[in-house]
């Protein structure tokens, strides 16, 4: 009784049978009218064939009579050019005597613009004639005017009036006739049609059983059985989510119909799920070994950790499953206030002093929020934590470095040493949910400090995505980094690759604020993407993983007044009485096939007040819209600056969001967009 077929050939049996049975009633009950109505139906046919031949017969007349008058039009014009009456009264009578159905006939003159000369025929065929036809004649049926031209000049027209009583009298005999005839066969074939419906109705039903037997046969041939082979390949598949160790089966369909093409799409999407799934396992080995990442309940305890946390703190997984963060957090206020901020839907981010296992210490810059997967699922909260060790010695060796120069040269060299090491074994790590992920984009205020007015789209494609920016201050608050990062993909597989490169921006920026001598280059920057990218995913040649990003960074030195860019694939548009546009390498950040010695190109720009700039990735400009479903276009895109800029920033924001939802009109967004806008 599970079987969809016996399910499926038992419904259309029962259909069939009731609906068979009910034509039979029907049939048997009301046959005498269908023969009647058939009948009636046959009758109007005939009388519309009829009436259709008398209808043709007439065309006939009327085509015979223009063809006539068309034989005499040229002896017409000329009489009337020459008027000469009596050649016009010569075709006049031909026509009338040769046609009986003709009975009246007149030529007008353009020049006076009435009849020049008419004539008409009566019963006794004595042609009478005369400028004014009798009424009984102009009552009569006419064919179109035939206007009559001399040396392609228009002379007047010729109008014919002829009688088609006598002709339509000998078609009413016939049909009145032919009517006679068909009654008399409707009567014949009536005791036929009769015997012929019983006689169908039994057939029906034989036919019925039969068609029943056939469509239970080619479903289990054509249905069931591609449907066992998809459900064995769909299983397949599932265990191999479970247990990559399972060989996947493939769905062997060949047919040419729905389900032989829905299973190559399955196929095809099955190798897919297939690659990204082993790439995401490839991202999660990545995270679980180098990223500081745990969850904890709502009592506080730790339910999982990487382990990159366990080894950085010296416990095992074990040893820290059901342990609260106060066995290795120095500090219960902070503990504290971490709960207060978390608990009330709040991201906390703050600088956190952890003790490891043998009781050394060491800092790290702490960011947890709340995560809520369904509204079923009871919540939980993430911490992520990013190594800043070195930064915190740096500060601490800061303070006294001007008054200590000449006692603690040796003990500085020695600490830049030790810099390094530790510089070399930092590792930061990327957020993989919407809540964490936003946690690690900058304030906007930090960005109001350095620009007069600005405004920041960030809009990913899914819940999470490849998109993400950066902005720091570097050794002074005169300086800062921005950078705009495009990441392979979107959704998940874009998100993990946004927390290497935050990972790897926290590497560079520590490097910046080291050396305070250090000539900030964003060609060099992206350079050190690229080389620690690489590195860090293991790409050559021969690898499956093949990850990295497009982007913009973006240096403003506000002492010196000049801005640095370095682009890959990630134009800078700017305003400086006109718009302007940098174009960016045409090479991207950390793909296998991308060079490990490619230099990137940098540009300078010297700044003045209220010029403006702009980065985006490729989401907007790339977005599918429109009346054609064209992208949107870098073209389109310069032109809203145009004629924007003069606004605020936020009205900007605004006119840059309503424009990209009425372009995009139906379609879905292609990708994630970043779009940022600054004014000096």
């Amino acid at each position: 009784m599970k079987s969809i077929v016996f399910k499926t050939s038992l419904i259309i049996a029962i259909v069939l049978i009731i609906i068979m049975s009910s034509i039979g009633i029907y049939m048997n009950n009301v046959q005498n009218n269908i023969v009647d109505e058939l009948q009636q139906y046959q009758k109007q046919y005939i009388i519309k064939q009829l009436n259709r031949t008398e209808e043709l017969t007439i065309q006939k007349k009327i085509k015979f009579l223009k063809t006539l008058l068309l034989s005499v039009s040229g002896g017409l014009s000329e009489a009337l050019y020459n008027m000469n009456d009596d050649a016009l009264k010569a075709i006049f009578k031909q026509l009338l005597l040769s046609v009986d159905t003709i009975k009246g006939i007149y030529v007008v003159d353009n020049v006076t613009n009435k009849i020049y000369l008419g004539a008409y025929k009566k019963s006794n065929k004595k042609i009478i004639f005369s400028n004014k036809l009798p009424k009984n004649i102009l009552s009569l049926s006419t064919i179109s005017q035939l206007y009559l031209k001399y040396n392609h000049n228009q002379l007047g027209f010729v109008k014919i009036f002829f009688d088609d009583k006598q002709l339509l009298k000998q078609i009413n005999f016939l049909k009145q006739k032919d009517l006679a005839n068909f009654e008399k066969y409707a009567k014949s074939i009536d005791k036929e049609i009769h015997q012929k419906i019983y006689e169908e109705i039994i057939l029906f039903f034989i036919l019925i059983i039969f068609i029943i037997v056939i469509i239970g046969i080619l479903l289990h041939i054509f249905v069931k059985k591609p449907l066992d082979v998809f459900q064995k390949g769909l299983n397949s598949f599932f265990e191999y989510l479970s247990n990559s160790n399972v060989k996947v089966q493939k769905i062997e369909i060949n047919t040419n119909d729905e389900i032989g093409q829905m299973a190559k799409e399955v196929n095809k999407n099955i190798e897919v799920s297939m690659k990204l799934h082993n790439e995401i396992k490839t991202l999660m080995k990545i995270v679980e070994d180098n990223v500081l990442i745990a969850e904890v309940d709502n009592e506080g305890c730790i339910t999982n950790i990487t382990k990159a946390f366990c080894e950085n703190i010296g416990y095992s997984k074990e040893e820290l499953i059901g342990k609260t963060f106060e066995n290795f957090i120095n500090n219960t206020e902070i503990i504290n206030d971490i709960w207060d901020q978390i608990r009330n839907d709040k991201v906390y981010k703050g600088e956190v002093n952890i003790i490891r296992k043998n009781k050394d210490l060491f800092w790290i810059e702490l960011v947890m929020s709340k995560q809520c997967v369904t509204n079923t699922e009871e919540c939980k909260y993430v911490a992520i934590g990013y190594d800043i060790t070195n930064k915190k010695k740096v500060e601490e060796l800061s303070k006294n470095l001007e008054l200590k120069v000449i006692q603690r040269t040796k003990d500085l060299e020695e600490a830049k040493k030790e810099i390094e090491i530790i510089h070399k074994h930092t590792k930061d790590s990327i957020e993989f949910a919407s809540l964490l992920q936003n946690a690690l984009l900058p304030q906007k205020e930090l960005i109001d400090k350095y620009f007069d007015d600005d405004f920041i789209i960030w809009k990913p494609k899914d819940i999470v995505g490849g998109d993400i920016y950066l902005f720091d201050e570097l050794r002074n608050k005169n300086e800062c980094l921005l950078m705009v990062i495009d990441c392979t993909g979107h959704g998940v597989p874009g998100a993990f690759v946004t927390m290497i490169v935050k990972a790897v921006e926290r590497e560079i920026v520590s490097k910046i604020i080291e050396d305070k001598y250090l000539d900030v280059s964003p060609a060099w920057i992206l350079s050190y993407f690229n080389k620690t990218i690489k590195k860090l995913l293991k790409q050559d040649k021969n690898s499956k993983s093949n990850a990295g990003f497009d982007g913009g960074i973006l240096y403003y030195n506000k002492d010196k007044n000049i801005i640095k860019y370095a682009g890959a694939n990630i134009p800078l548009f700017y305003v400086d009485n006109e718009v302007k546009v940098i174009k960016s390498n045409r090479y991207s950040v950390g793909y296998k096939q991308c060079n490990n010695d490619y230099e990137y190109k940098e540009d300078i720009i010297e700044v003045k007040k209220g010029m403006k700039f702009y980065l985006t990735t490729d989401g907007y400009i790339d977005q599918n819209g429109g009346e054609k479903g064209f992208p949107f276009g870098k073209k389109r895109f310069k032109k809203l600056i145009e004629e924007n800029h003069h606004l605020d920033m936020e009205h900007q924001k605004d006119i840059f969001i309503r424009e990209f939802y009425t372009y995009r009109k139906n379609e879905v967004q292609n990708d994630d967009i970043t779009l940022i806008g600054l004014k000096i």
